[in-house]
Formats: structure tokens, C-alpha cells, sequence
């Protein structure tokens, strides 16, 4: 945790040599953490931010709005986030249609807006203002690996550009959409974060290929079995005399 302070620090003043850090930005940590296993995770990031760096009022609230890049692994299923947003999950957006049919080698990494408003005078004295964003990801299907003894597969996903909405004005700013609804830009003040770790690394399983005949082949008699059984109970159907009891 030194070391990662220290890197962090020479960033920094090498950035303000540069003219592109000012000693007015809001200087702030990231942690992730990824929970649940198999093809369906949670990204959980937590970002706090210093109280005296916020101007947080009523009329104009801060947010935070996190710039995720999502490798071709991964995707968010946007129907199931419209629905959590209902009741209180992360208002996302995509910047494209999201495939969630196609397997990882016909897919393409895509990029997702994630807001997140500020708590109005929510933090201790003294303390950080704290801002956790729960974000559903899930893992695409791989090509079968050829080797028996692989099972998992690595897919990286790398830490978002975090950019910060407020009253206050900051030396670095980027234009993105104002809201959800991405019917305007505003402009946002792009922060620079020292965080746990750089990556995230996902685990995820992979098939085989010597068993690609045997899924195949089991599907199709499967198939043609319930297909058969749904044509019999068609067929017949009128001819069943169905006994119903008398209570």
C-alpha cells in the first residue's frame, strides 16, 4: 500500500509539471471488489472522495459518473439493469446495442456510462464521502479450449475513468452525457484516483474440446425426442379422455 501511495504521489507531481494536475483537483480512492461466481458476477466499486473537495447542494447536486470499458468476455444485460434501476440500482448507459446471445470470439468490447449521485450532507465530520455502485456483469461463452486440462479462462477488466459533476470547477474537463437519458453534455471534471489494485481478473469457465461431438449429438437427440413427444400429445390429444373427481 506504500508503494502504490508513492507511484501514485510521483504521478502526480509529475502530471502538475506538466500542467495537466492542479493542485485543486479532487484527489479521491477507487476500491473493487467482484462477488459471486461462474458467469454471473457483481463489480462492486467504492469511490470516497474528501468532504472539503464537494460542493453538494439541494439545487445542484454532485454526481459521479463512472466510465466502464467492458472487454469482449464480459457484457451487461441493459434490460436487467432498466429493471434494477427501478428500485434504486445504478443508472447505466450503453453506448451500443448489447448482444447478449453472441459468444466472446464474435463479440466487441463495449463502453457503459455509470451515474452515481452524491449523498446531500451525508458524511461524518471530517470523514470522506462514500459512494459504492453494485454493477451486474456477465461472463460470454468461450471457444472450447483444446486442452483437457484447461477449465478456466482469464478476462481482464481494467479500472473505469471516474469523472466528477459539481459547483466546483477543475482544470481538466471532458464532455459526456449529462444523465441516463444522454439528451445533453455536460461538462465533467475527469479525477485522478489511487486505487487497491489496476485490474480486475475474471475466472471464467471454459468447455473442451473433445466434448464438442457428445454436446452436439445429446442436443439433437434431445431435441428430437421432446419435438416427437410435443407431436404425439398434438395428434392425440382429442382422442384422451380426461376423468375429473367429484369432491
Amino acid at each position: 500500500m506504500a508503494s502504490q501511495s508513492l507511484n501514485y504521489l510521483i504521478v502526480c507531481i509529475a502530471l502538475y509539471m506538466l500542467g495537466v494536475c492542479s493542485s485543486d483537483d479532487v484527489v479521491l480512492e477507487v476500491q473493487r471488489a467482484i462477488t459471486k461466481e461462474g458467469f454471473h458476477r457483481d463489480v462492486h466499486t467504492t469511490v470516497s472522495i474528501k468532504p472539503n473537495d464537494i460542493v453538494n447542494t439541494p439545487s445542484r447536486p454532485c454526481s459521479i459518473l463512472l466510465i466502464e470499458t467492458l472487454p469482449p468476455g464480459l457484457y451487461v444485460d441493459t434490460f436487467q439493469l432498466d429493471s434494477l434501476a427501478t428500485f434504486g440500482g445504478p443508472q447505466v448507459l450503453a453506448d451500443r446495442h448489447v448482444d447478449i446471445e453472441a459468444p466472446e470470439y464474435l463479440s466487441k468490447e463495449h463502453e457503459l456510462h455509470v451515474f452515481a449521485p452524491l449523498p446531500t450532507n451525508s458524511h461524518p465530520s471530517g470523514g470522506p464521502v462514500v459512494v459504492t455502485v453494485s454493477l451486474p456483469v456477465h461472463a460470454r461463452y468461450h471457444r472450447p479450449s483444446p486442452d483437457p486440462n484447461v477449465s478456466h479462462t482469464s478476462v481482464t477488466m481494467h479500472h473505469p475513468r471516474v469523472l466528477f459533476n459539481c459547483s466546483r470547477m477543475y482544470s481538466r474537463s471532458t464532455e459526456a452525457p449529462c444523465d441516463v437519458h444522454n439528451s445533453s453534455l455536460c461538462s465533467w471534471a475527469e479525477l485522478i484516483y489511487k486505487s487497491d489494485a489496476y485490474s480486475l481478473k475474471f475466472q471464467v469457465p471454459v468447455g473442451h474440446e473433445k466434448d464438442i461431438r457428445v454436446v452436439v449429438y445429446g442436443t439433437m437427440v434431445v431435441t428430437v425426442l421432446g419435438c416427437s413427444f410435443l407431436l404425439y400429445l398434438i395428434a392425440f390429444y382429442g382422442h384422451w379422455n380426461v376423468k375429473v373427481k367429484d369432491r
